[in-house]
Protein backbone atom coordinates (compact mmCIF):
# COMPACT_ATOMS: atom_id res chain seq x y z
CA UNK A 1 0.00 0.00 0.00
CA UNK A 2 3.32 2.70 0.76
CA UNK A 3 4.22 1.92 -2.97
CA UNK A 4 0.98 3.05 -4.86
CA UNK A 5 0.74 5.92 -2.23
CA UNK A 6 4.24 7.30 -3.50
CA UNK A 7 3.03 6.89 -6.98
CA UNK A 8 -0.10 8.41 -6.45
CA UNK A 9 1.98 11.75 -4.59
CA UNK A 10 4.64 11.45 -7.84
CA UNK A 11 1.70 11.82 -9.96
CA UNK A 12 -0.04 14.59 -8.21
CA UNK A 13 3.25 16.49 -8.05
CA UNK A 14 4.14 16.23 -11.84
CA UNK A 15 0.76 17.09 -12.21
CA UNK A 16 1.22 20.33 -10.55
CA UNK A 17 4.54 21.38 -11.57
CA UNK A 18 3.97 20.79 -15.48
CA UNK A 19 7.98 20.45 -17.12
CA UNK A 20 8.36 24.19 -18.48
CA UNK A 21 8.65 24.52 -21.88
CA UNK A 22 11.44 26.78 -23.83
CA UNK A 23 9.74 29.53 -25.19
CA UNK A 24 11.35 30.66 -28.47
CA UNK A 25 13.64 33.41 -28.62
CA UNK A 26 12.15 36.43 -30.38
CA UNK A 27 14.31 37.59 -33.80
CA UNK A 28 16.43 40.62 -33.00
CA UNK A 29 14.42 42.45 -35.60
CA UNK A 30 17.08 45.45 -35.61
CA UNK A 31 19.90 42.97 -36.65
CA UNK A 32 17.77 41.21 -38.93
CA UNK A 33 16.90 44.42 -40.64
CA UNK A 34 20.48 45.33 -40.76
CA UNK A 35 21.15 42.38 -42.41
CA UNK A 36 18.67 42.80 -44.94
CA UNK A 37 20.11 45.91 -45.60
CA UNK A 38 23.78 45.48 -45.85
CA UNK A 39 22.61 42.98 -48.63
CA UNK A 40 20.76 44.68 -50.43
CA UNK A 41 23.57 47.45 -50.51
CA UNK A 42 26.13 44.80 -51.54
CA UNK A 43 23.89 43.43 -54.74
CA UNK A 44 23.65 47.31 -55.09
CA UNK A 45 27.67 47.84 -55.08
CA UNK A 46 27.81 44.77 -57.73
CA UNK A 47 24.99 46.33 -60.42
CA UNK A 48 26.66 49.29 -59.91
CA UNK A 49 30.37 47.75 -60.93
CA UNK A 50 28.40 45.85 -63.69
CA UNK A 51 27.37 48.97 -65.39
CA UNK A 52 30.73 50.74 -64.64
CA UNK A 53 32.16 48.36 -66.51
CA UNK A 54 29.71 47.67 -69.88
CA UNK A 55 29.30 51.33 -70.49
CA UNK A 56 29.46 53.80 -67.39
CA UNK A 57 27.86 57.17 -66.74
CA UNK A 58 29.19 58.78 -69.87
CA UNK A 59 28.84 55.37 -72.29
CA UNK A 60 32.78 54.73 -72.19
CA UNK A 61 33.87 51.75 -70.72
CA UNK A 62 35.87 52.49 -67.60
CA UNK A 63 35.52 51.05 -64.20
CA UNK A 64 35.87 53.37 -61.11
CA UNK A 65 37.08 52.03 -57.58
CA UNK A 66 34.80 52.51 -54.45
CA UNK A 67 37.65 55.25 -53.50
CA UNK A 68 36.99 57.52 -56.43
CA UNK A 69 39.91 55.65 -58.40
CA UNK A 70 39.85 54.63 -62.22
CA UNK A 71 41.78 51.48 -63.03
Amino acid sequence: VFSSSSSSLTLCVSLMNPPETEQPETPDWRMTLKTIRNGVHKIDMYLNAALDLLGGEDGRCHFMCGDGNDS
